[in-house]
């Protein structure tokens, strides 16, 4: 997380993700933070998701359900 700017109370955010990156085990998402108040960017992140099997205690390949929800939000 990287923090652009101070935030002061009260202030409305709005926050934003995308996928970046998807490979056969894992995601990447970017965040974003811009303050209504400061008309700005305030806090950009990034976050990697490893799907994980909690019986095998392994990575484990992406569902097909959720490779079809991150397929479909990538298009809208």
């Amino acid at each position: 997380m990287s923090l652009q700017a101070t935030r002061h109370y009260p202030d409305t955010l709005l926050v934003g993700s995308r996928i970046t990156d998807v490979e056969q085990d894992r995601f990447k998402m970017e965040y974003q933070v811009v303050s209504k108040k400061q008309g700005k960017v305030t806090t950009t992140g990034t976050a990697t998701i490893v799907m994980f099997d909690f019986t095998t205690n392994r990575k484990a390949p992406i569902s097909e359900k959720l490779m079809s929800a991150i397929e479909q939000a990538n298009r809208d």
